[in-house]
């Protein structure tokens, strides 16, 4: 019997524009930070297992606050360090920072056996998001080079305190075909603007992007490995270098070795780029629960007594 498809949760970043740690900040009405959101939702959608890539350092504090949900779904840790996932290669003594999403990934690859979401720690994704996800991913063996991407519409997804960075999905008979990064997108007068480059341009409400929540299979990690090693050797001198998830599905895509399915979501995403976003996300949580599509608060539902 197929066990279910499982989460893995990237909470090893740092939010730098945010100006702390995200992962465990409190959010919701109880005090809940945005991964027992994902804890939540991914069990409601049927998801059997999550696992959680985290700095070392941090472990105590997650299993501390994390803990009470081990009743709810089984949550297992990875850790992400500079040294992990090299392969021999020699870092250079003054980096500080790991390399990245791709490597975080990587990381994780032993707590990984069945089809399996990638999301990050500190977005709100909406409990439609693990259905939509869950639902694809049951249909996936653990070997198919199958993969999927939630598509939002750009219009759910920015800020009003000030530009953000997104992923725009170009798509063929639902297939993504490219996912090109755009770093300066604001609202200016209710038409939403690229202001990347010399001229604004403007962009459809609608547009697909990628707010990295992303299905796989196992197999990817044989993809990652290959293009880590790939990207040590090219540009692991670098300090500040880092290893996207989207490096090695960008060649996936163009080389046709992966169908990667864009899925469609309508919900509305919510996070914290900036310290002025903290006070939105606030509310709509509590709107959230409020409308009753979550508990008055999530632990004691799941905590006897």
């Amino acid at each position: 019997m197929n066990p279910g498809p499982q989460l893995l949760i990237l909470a090893a970043g740092i939010g730098s524009r945010y100006g702390g740690t995200k992962q465990l900040g409190n959010f919701g009405p109880s005090g809940e930070s945005l991964i027992e959101y994902a804890l939540y939702d991914a069990a409601q959608a049927g998801f059997s297992k999550v696992c959680l890539v985290i700095r070392p350092e941090l472990e105590e504090a997650f299993l501390s606050r994390l803990s009470p949900y081990q009743d709810l779904i089984e949550i297992t840790y990875a850790h992400q360090t500079l040294a992990q996932q090299l392969g021999g290669f020699t870092p250079p003594k003054d980096r500080i920072k790991p390399w990245g999403t791709g490597q975080a990934v990587l990381c994780a690859k032993d707590e990984i056996t069945q089809p399996f979401a990638v999301i990050n720690a500190d977005d709100f994704y909406g409990a439609k998001a693990y259905q939509i996800m869950g639902d694809w991913l049951r249909k996936r063996t653990p070997t198919e080079a199958r993969y999927a991407l939630l598509g939002y519409p750009l219009k759910n997804t920015l800020s009003p305190h000030g530009t953000v960075s997104r992923g725009i999905c170009a798509q063929e008979d639902d297939q993504l075909v490219s996912l090109e990064e755009h770093t300066q997108i604001r609202y200016e007068q209710e038409q939403i603007y690229d202001f990347s480059q010399d001229h604004p341009r403007p962009l459809s409400h609608n547009t697909p992007v990628s707010m990295n929540f992303w299905g796989f299979t196992p197999l990817i990690f044989q993809t990652l490995e290959l293009g880590f090693n790939h990207f040590l050797q090219t540009r692991g001198a670098e300090l500040k270098s880092e290893y996207y998830i989207t490096s090695p599905i960008d060649n996936l895509v163009k080389t046709n070795q992966a169908q990667i399915t864009l899925l469609p979501c309508e919900e509305h995403w919510m996070g914290v780029t900036y310290p002025e976003d903290k006070l939105a996300l606030e509310t709509g949580l509590l709107e959230l629960h409020q409308r009753r599509q979550y508990p008055k608060t999530l632990k004691p539902l799941i905590i006897p007594g």
